[in-house]
């Protein structure tokens, strides 16, 4: 399981499919598509398999947009209008499973997307909707953004700690869209998410609450 970020950002309105030349903007994608060089060059089968933001029960990722939302106030990176693809772990799993018989599937790269495309702000609202909360937002400029990027890392510096706040992760939260077709996969594997997304993120905000996440 590799990650969108090594397909890289898109561009509004125009989901990108794995035909796309890999373009990862941060280091983290850049490692990535050195695991996928490394799996090619192994000698081995494989199926690679792209997802975008995983969400679900059990995730600590996501978590914290939850614990933003049921305060009633979250910022947004930018503008708000950033959109996104998604995928439920359940969804997820399945599609691991489903390239594991098909022929076809030996040599491929997939993307493993949900099947709704929302905005920044429109998931902020989701996830509100989920906890019971409705959520004011508020945007933070690009400058803002990326001056509380280089403000996080020197406190962690400062603590001895580490934080995923980096100002290295400003190509990915400022770009204009991270979305992806999954058509390849349902062509060749007859996989199609089955989670709507209002479902999954109500399905996670339970689990969080039942666990004492939240």
């Amino acid at each position: 399981m590799s990650s969108l970020a090594v397909t890289g950002p898109s561009t509004p309105g125009r989901p990108l499919d794995e035909t796309a030349p890999a373009n990862p903007v941060t280091p983290y994608g850049r490692s990535k598509l050195a695991g996928e060089q490394a799996v090619r060059s192994a000698d081995v089968p494989f199926t690679i398999v792209r997802p975008p933001v995983v969400y679900g029960p059990r995730d600590r990722q996501m978590l914290r947009l939850f614990r933003i939302a049921r305060r009633g106030l979250a910022p947004l990176l930018g503008d708000g209008r950033q959109e996104l693809s998604l995928v439920h772990a359940a969804d997820l799993a399945r599609a691991l499973l489903a390239c594991v018989e098909p022929a076809v599937a030996l040599g491929r790269v997939y993307h493993a997307a949900g099947a709704e495309v929302v905005t920044q702000r429109e998931l902020v609202a989701l996830i509100g909707k989920a906890v019971g909360r409705d959520v004011r937002t508020l945007c933070l400029p690009r400058g803002l953004v990326r001056l509380l990027l280089r403000v996080s890392a020197a406190a962690a510096g400062l603590r001895g700690k580490r934080t995923l706040l980096t100002p290295d992760k400003a190509p990915e939260f400022l770009a204009p869209a991270w979305t992806a077709s999954s058509e390849a996969l349902a062509r060749d594997t007859g996989w199609r998410p089955a989670v709507a997304l209002a479902q999954g993120l109500a399905e996670a905000a339970a689990w969080y609450e039942d666990a004492g996440w939240m």
